[in-house]
C-alpha cells in the first residue's frame, strides 16, 4: 500500500486513494493493536522492567499532546495543556509515561466530536503526580466505567478496547493507581495517580 501511495508507477485516481489510504489506516491500527498486545503479555508474564529516570513532566505532557495533533486537527477538537511550567520531574519510565499519555488522549479524541475539548491536566500533591485526561465527550454508563479497564472491552464499537487496559498496567507497575468519573453526556475524566519516586511492583 505504501509503494501504491508513492505514485511511482502512476498516478492513483480518487477511489483508488482512497482505498490505499483505508488499506495504510487499518495496517497501522493492526500494527498497534499487536504492540498493545505484546506489552500486556509481558506485563502479565512479569517480564516487563521499568527503565526509570528522571522525567521533565511537561515536556513528556507536551510531546504526547504533539503525537495527536494532527488527529485532533482533522476532528475539530481542541487539545489543552493545563500543567504549570515550573512542576519539574517525576521519577518514572519516559516511555510507558508518554504510552499512558498517548492512550489517553487517543481514548478521550475517540469519543469526542467535532467542535469537542479534550484536557490534560497535571499536579503535584503531597508526592504523587496526578495526570487527567479530561473530555466533553459522550461519556460511558455506570457499568461501562467498571469495565473500562479491563482487556479487549471498549466502550464502542472501534479497536480492542486495550488502550486503558494498557494504561491502568503501567501506572500500576510503577506504583499507582487509576479512576474514572464520566457519564452519558456529560463527557469522562479519568485519573492516573503515579508516585512522584516510582516504586514499581515486583
Amino acid at each position: 500500500a505504501e509503494f501504491l501511495e508513492g505514485e511511482k508507477h502512476g498516478k492513483l485516481g480518487e477511489k483508488q486513494r482512497e482505498h490505499v489510504m483505508a488499506i495504510l489506516a487499518a495496517s497501522d491500527h493492526l500494527s498497534k493493536l499487536i504492540g498493545n498486545i505484546l506489552d500486556l503479555a509481558m506485563i502479565e508474564a512479569g517480564r516487563m522492567d521499568l527503565e526509570l529516570s528522571q522525567v521533565n513532566l511537561r515536556k513528556a505532557i507536551e510531546d504526547s499532546v504533539e503525537l495527536v495533533v494532527s488527529s485532533a486537527e482533522s476532528t475539530k477538537v481542541k487539545v489543552e495543556i493545563v500543567c504549570d511550567d515550573r512542576i519539574g520531574t517525576i521519577h518514572a519510565d519516559e516511555r510507558r509515561l508518554k504510552q499512558i499519555l498517548f492512550n489517553l488522549l487517543t481514548n478521550a479524541l475517540r469519543f469526542t466530536g467535532p467542535g469537542g475539548q479534550v484536557k490534560v491536566e497535571a499536579r503535584k500533591i503531597d508526592g504523587v503526580v496526578q495526570l487527567s485526561v479530561t473530555d466533553n465527550g459522550k461519556g460511558l454508563p455506570q457499568d461501562r466505567q467498571a469495565r473500562a479497564f479491563d482487556s479487549f472491552t471498549s466502550g464502542d464499537n472501534r479497536g480492542a478496547g486495550l488502550g486503558l487496559a494498557l494504561v491502568r498496567s503501567f501506572v500500576e507497575l510503577h506504583g499507582g493507581w487509576v479512576a474514572m468519573k464520566s457519564a452519558p453526556g456529560a463527557g469522562a475524566q479519568v485519573m492516573c495517580f503515579l508516585p512522584e519516586q516510582a516504586s514499581p511492583k515486583t
